[in-house]
């Protein structure tokens, strides 16, 4: 089976993490900015796409090469192995990348790359059809191309279809539980949880659910797509799955409307039964109630843009400290924008600092 260039794209400071997820798969990363290069096979591109967390898309190299003209450019695509991606039945994004290139005008290089592909593979079909995108990337002399194999972008894993304010992104959520240094082996708890992100994705860490169980991917639809290879790694994938927790995972939140929604995202997450669900205030978070010796407090508190704008958010944070201090020989991890809002708990230190909704934040821990 032939090994293919991987780019695994993610947001900017999760390189390490996904870096980790990828070398646990066997693989060999190579961090790059807001991103991961490897190698490998189709089965490999599939594992990617099951089974990182904290990414955003797996993108596969076709092929690279020399084009320093328009002309030069149609000729190297025409004379390109297109059967294994693409068939006349799709329906082709094409998206254009330049820099440094000769080739600076992207709806040419696009009106090119289109015309001498449904050539190479005997005209589109159905302008209608099964959607695809690659990636065209012209850089100096040299132009490579690049298929989607993930389609829809990964944190969307298929369970939270309904959100309460300001909610973090799956693979953020994923990248502050990994950061946490929580193992899936001890007690969880987010006091402040939304639309149940964190427990969902703490629960599905620990009982083995892969990230995208409950999806499809775009390498479904490639021309040479092997059907029974992808259903024989998704039932191990399913047989590796636990059938129960032995320690419990809380959330809660003060918006009586929250436990309406985190526990319908639960229930299509496949975890409800893992949690402990409740409206309560922080101060009054049921993990207080007889809690385990061990576990790890992880949450994404309102900031400032989120749900804080105009509001003095220091007394919630120091809400936050006083019930991490009722809760000795656990862990703590939250997100916040400003080192004055993180300052009100004492003993934090930065973890990591990436993006969400556009807002630079920064994840702590302790």
């Amino acid at each position: 089976m032939s090994e293919h260039v991987i780019h695994v794209r993610c947001a900017p400071g999760l390189e390490d993490l996904v870096a980790g997820e990828i070398r646990a798969l066997g693989a060999e990363p190579e961090v790059r900015r807001a991103g991961v290069r490897t190698a490998g096979d189709d089965r490999l591109v599939q594992r990617l796409n099951l089974e990182l967390a904290c990414a955003q898309l797996v993108q596969v190299r076709v092929a690279e090469r020399k084009a320093k003209s328009l002309d030069e450019l149609e000729q190297r695509v025409g004379s390109m192995a297109w059967n294994k991606w693409v068939a006349p039945h799709h329906r082709l994004t094409i998206e254009v990348k330049t820099q440094s290139s000769r080739l600076h005008h992207r709806g040419e290089v696009e009106d090119r790359v289109r015309r001498a592909l449904g050539e190479r593979i005997g005209g589109w079909a159905n302008p209608q059809g099964d959607p695809l995108e690659l990636e065209v990337r012209a850089r100096g002399d040299r132009v490579s191309f690049w298929m989607n194999t993930t389609g829809d972008i990964l944190h969307r894993r298929g369970y939270r279809l309904e959100t309460a304010k300001a909610p973090l992104r799956e693979d953020l959520a994923a990248a502050l539980i990994r950061v946490s240094d929580w193992d899936g082996t001890s007690a969880f708890a987010d006091p402040m949880m939304g639309a149940g992100t964190l427990v969902i994705e703490a629960a599905r860490m620990a009982r083995g659910i892969a990230p995208g169980a409950d999806r499809s991917f775009a390498f479904e639809r490639f021309a040479g797509f092997d059907a029974d290879g992808w259903a024989e790694l998704r039932a191990a994938a399913k047989a590796r799955v636990k059938d129960t927790l032995p320690f419990p995972i809380f959330g809660s939140d003060r918006d009586a409307g929250a436990l309406g929604i985190a526990t319908r995202n639960a229930e299509r997450g496949g975890v409800v039964a893992d949690l402990s669900l409740a409206t309560a205030a922080i101060s009054a978070a049921p993990v207080l109630e007889n809690p385990p010796a061990q576990g790890t407090l992880v949450t994404n508190p309102p900031w400032g843009g989120r749900l804080g704008k105009g509001k003095d958010l220091r007394p919630l944070y120091q809400t936050l400290e006083k019930l991490a201090d009722q809760l000795p020989g656990w862990g703590l991890a939250f997100v916040a924008t400003k080192d004055r809002l993180a300052q009100q708990v004492r003993g934090v230190r930065e973890a990591l600092r990436t993006t969400q909704g556009g807002r630079d934040v920064t994840f702590y821990r302790r």
